[in-house]
């Protein structure tokens, strides 16, 4: 009969540490934190979204730019072979130009017409760049050589 009685002990007193656990704030921080994890918020979806084409954007115009900038480089160096060093540093100059002022102008066209008119602005600027390239590069290609002395 002892036995019995230390059992039925036990069980109160694990019933009763069980529902003193669930009534924890700790438990139910648990309990927020797994439903949270359990669900998505709406604006997740389109971060997703966003990402899945935003990141591919990003990588292909980086490897554009590069690609870019490698071959106005090589294109400086060739121009003007006896004057490799002025035509190095008039690219370093335009680099370093481009790096700075750009951001400070798309920065202001941002604050004052927003991001629609910056990326628009910038947009328009890499396709005059690419047209200018363009034109200059079919000029020196038709252009004769020069021969070093």
């Amino acid at each position: 009969m002892g036995q019995v009685a230390d059992r039925e002990r036990q069980v109160v007193e694990s019933r009763v540490a069980e529902r003193v656990g669930h009534d924890t704030v700790l438990s139910q921080i648990i309990e927020m934190v797994a439903q949270a994890q359990r669900s998505r918020a709406p604006i997740q979806g389109l971060a997703d979204e966003v990402a899945g084409w935003f990141v591919p954007t990003v990588i292909v115009l980086g490897m554009g730019y590069y690609t870019m900038h490698g071959t106005l480089q090589t294109r400086a160096t060739e121009m003007a072979p006896e004057a490799r060093g002025t035509a190095i540093s008039l690219f370093a100059f335009a680099f370093f130009m481009g790096q700075s002022t750009g951001p400070i102008l798309l920065g202001r066209i941002l604050q004052a017409r927003g991001y629609p008119a910056a990326f628009i602005t910038a947009g328009l600027g890499l396709a005059a760049l690419a047209g200018t390239a363009r034109i200059l590069f079919a000029q020196h290609k038709h252009a004769e050589p020069v021969r070093a002395s």
